[in-house]
């Protein structure tokens, strides 16, 4: 970056030590112009009114003070310039390192300055309690929730921290105060209520004498206690590490004890009892078939429907007696109640249009309407018309009477 481009400003306090060592100490001869050869000479070139000289003679580095007067336009470049006119090399070879350390640390700190912080407008802020919250808002997700928040005394901190570790290899998600938390929060003891009773599924306590020391804790204890009745759900867990006197809330509860770990496998049983209890949910696949079968029953109901309409159809134009018989006493394949539709809608209209449908001529014994005609399957209409076949006395059925009229 160009010295023309930094203000004097971008002094260092190393540059000014310097600079003010070697300028403040009074010359007694002066430039071949008869320029001073000390602060006095900055002076004169930075056009400095006259009158500042005596401030500056009783000012503690004369220096500092001429800085404080020079316009904020002036740049390090111009800063050399006025050493070389006032035919100080020494300084100028003396201070171009630490200038130009000064130089590149302006530039670094101009780039670091284009990038700025968002300004926090909303209340969302209120809701990152914890790290994971923080990152799972960058990706526009919900707030994190947690199987655990672990609660210890600081004595049994190795302890606890074996059983983070036991519970993140069966992939709990886990949360404690001291490595999950965000730093800055105003009211720590609110946060751990609204995790325990909101964001936590369990409340894992590490029972000893020293977690009784704390008042807090015996606090977050009987508020978890509190919680899981009123939500009714198994919210405590209590591992007792060292034995002691118990409070009589975790007296109303199972515990885990690991004085007894070699009787029970405890980090087994611990992992059981933080898991939420298993709930059957169809999977995706599952729906998918469900929802492909409803639809293939709908297309199969719709091509039932649709068959059923078509047998509403009108006699055959064969002329064999042979598929007129299959067409009143049916074959045994088709819907009995379709032929039945089918016989009286044809009767009823050959009555009232002469004009209708012209049917072959069959011979009336190529029909056999016997009752002794076991081998041939009668429909429901054909057996009501044999009774009246005998009785010549009755009135003709519809469908002789409909034979008799087309002969």
């Amino acid at each position: 970056m160009d010295m023309l481009m930094v203000p004097i400003l971008a002094l260092s306090e190393n540059s000014k030590i310097l600079i003010s060592t070697l300028l403040n100490p009074i010359k007694v001869l002066p430039t071949n112009k008869g320029l001073p050869r000390d602060w006095r000479g900055l002076v004169h070139v930075f056009e400095l009114p006259g009158e500042i000289i005596p401030l500056l003679y009783n000012h503690k580095n004369p220096f500092e003070g001429i800085l404080e007067k020079i316009d904020n336009k002036a740049t390090l470049k111009d800063l050399q310039n006025a050493f070389k006119t006032i035919e100080r090399w020494d300084v100028f070879d003396d201070t171009e390192p630490l200038i130009e350390k000064d130089v590149q640390d302006y530039a670094e700190n101009l780039k670091r300055s284009q990038k700025t912080a968002e300004a926090i407008w909303d209340n969302n802020d209120s809701e990152i309690l914890t790290i994971g919250d923080q990152y799972r808002s960058r990706q526009g997700l919900e707030k994190q929730h947690y199987d655990a928040f672990i609660l210890y005394a600081d004595e049994d901190y190795d302890f606890a921290l074996r059983t983070i570790e036991e519970l993140e290899k069966e992939d709990l998600k886990v949360c404690t105060k001291d490595r999950d938390l965000i730093a800055g929060i105003s009211i720590e003891n609110e946060v751990i209520m609204t995790l325990i009773s909101k964001r936590c599924n369990r409340l894992i306590v590490i029972i000893s004498p020293n977690f009784f020391k704390s008042p807090a804790n015996t606090f977050f204890l009987e508020f978890a206690y509190a919680v899981g009745i009123k939500q009714r759900v198994k919210k405590l867990i209590a591992c007792i590490y060292i034995d002691c006197e118990l409070p009589e809330s975790l007296n109303y509860i199972t515990n885990l004890r690991y004085s007894r770990r070699e009787l029970i496998n405890y980090w087994e049983k611990l992992c059981d009892s933080v898991r939420s209890s298993p709930q059957i949910k169809e999977s995706q696949s599952t729906k998918k078939e469900i929802k492909k079968k409803k639809n293939e029953n709908c297309v199969a109901l719709h091509d039932n429907i649709t068959k059923e309409e078509e047998t509403k159809i009108h006699l055959p134009k064969s002329n064999s007696s042979k598929s007129l018989s299959k067409y009143l006493f049916g074959t045994g394949k088709t819907d009995k109640k379709a032929n039945n539709q089918i016989i009286s809608k044809n009767i009823s209209d050959e009555q009232n249009n002469d004009s209708g449908l012209s049917l072959p001529s069959v011979p009336s014994d190529s029909i056999s309407l016997s009752s002794n005609s076991s081998n041939i399957p009668l429909s429901p209409d054909a057996k009501k018309l044999l009774p009246i076949k005998k009785d010549k006395k009755k009135k003709d059925s519809p469908l002789k009477e409909f034979f008799r009229r087309k002969k």
